[in-house]
């Protein structure tokens, strides 16, 4: 009964959302895509693991093409950054978003400097190597142990806002959700500052808005419920603005960015029953309301990367890909593999990588 009350639940809400794609963004294009190759995964092990990005693998060079990577070699031009290396060589997948053309290419990369990598002579974009934080200003930052679930924004000269996340209950009740947002400055290896946030929240989704402060919404938030909430981080005045609406569900392990007038768009995720969530909202910062802005071809939530620590120490977060999507310099939007739970015909339900890439557009009416 309760599984026939959440399909008719979920049906309901995917029409009204198809409704409302017609005033909000549209796919333009599907690309197919391996994100996490099998040779990469553990022997006997038929699920991606979870020491691999499954998403967001992609970057915009300057010209306007993107190039779409395997986990593999991300790890590799991650690697390249730490260790120094110059010069490296990769086949990568090209996507051109004027002719929507896509071959693959054997491509020359050089590291020159701290912040530029160029793949045939092209540099790869500003927001590209922020959002899979390849600078040297994100190396420590990703060396360190930050708590499971939380999420990092650069604030910009060496500080990063950490926010939320959960630790285990030493006494085995479950886990405890962190109600806090924490400002780490790289450059000299400590906490500045630390905010109560309104909310104890993990694997929510976090943005850097064009006035210096951190939008924060949705995420985990006890009792195996996903809040529906959002607040505003203000570092500079020390002080956390409470968002009066909220999402029309909760979602956890959604994907953010903002649109050209610097608006928070939510992409995909996770709710707290059900399958992952096909939905775009937008949040309107002139109305302080939330929006329907469109339907994805199909659901997909993040996925963050975790790692082992020696000594059986609790699993910490590497935080190395935390937003699948990225608005291009051509006003396209792609978001980018991820993972699906989702109906199934031959059981209860399907679950897996999501080896697609979605191209979007807003759409004009």
């Amino acid at each position: 009964m309760r599984k026939a009350a959440l399909i008719i639940y979920l049906s309901l809400f995917g029409v009204c959302l198809s409704a409302e794609a017609k005033s909000g963004f549209e796919t333009i294009q599907v690309i197919k895509h391996v994100r996490c190759p099998r040779s990469d995964w553990p022997p006997h092990n038929y699920v991606p693991p979870v020491t691999y990005p499954t998403g967001g693998l992609f970057f915009e060079l300057e010209d306007g093409q993107v190039c779409f990577i395997t986990s593999a070699q991300y790890r590799r031009l991650r690697a390249s950054l730490e260790d120094g290396t110059k010069e490296s060589s990769e086949k990568f997948l090209f996507w051109n978003p004027k002719t929507r053309s896509k071959r693959t290419l054997r491509s020359e990369i050089r590291f020159l400097g701290e912040d530029c990598i160029t793949v045939n002579g092209k540099p790869v974009t500003r927001n590209s190597l922020e959002r899979l934080r390849l600078s040297k200003e994100w190396e420590k930052v990703l060396k360190g142990t930050w708590p499971v679930g939380c999420s990092i924004v650069n604030l910009g000269k060496g500080r990063f806002l950490i926010s939320g996340g959960l630790r285990m209950d030493p006494y085995g009740t479950g886990p405890l959700f962190i109600q806090k947002a924490s400002v780490y400055n790289s450059q000299s290896n400590s906490v500045e500052k630390t905010l109560p946030m309104l909310v104890g929240r993990a694997f929510h989704s976090s943005v850097l808005l064009d006035n210096g402060t951190v939008f924060c919404v949705g995420g985990e938030a006890g009792g195996g419920m996903h809040t529906n909430s959002a607040e505003i981080v203000d570092v500079t005045n020390e002080r956390i603005i409470g968002v009066g609406d909220r999402l029309p569900i909760g979602l956890a392990s959604a994907s953010i960015c903002k649109d050209t007038k610097g608006n928070p768009i939510i992409f995909g995720g996770m709710p707290s029953m059900g399958f992952s969530s096909k939905s775009i909202f937008r949040y309107n910062l002139d109305s302080g309301k939330f929006g329907e802005a469109g339907t994805l071809k199909v659901g997909r939530h993040c996925v963050p990367t975790e790692r082992e620590l020696p000594g059986g120490q609790e699993v910490k977060l590497t935080h190395v890909i935390e937003n699948y999507v990225e608005r291009l310099s051509t006003g396209q939007y792609i978001l980018d593999g991820g993972e699906y739970i989702e109906p199934s015909p031959v059981a209860d339900f399907a679950s897996g990588n999501r080896n697609s890439a979605e191209i979007l557009r807003i759409r004009k009416d």
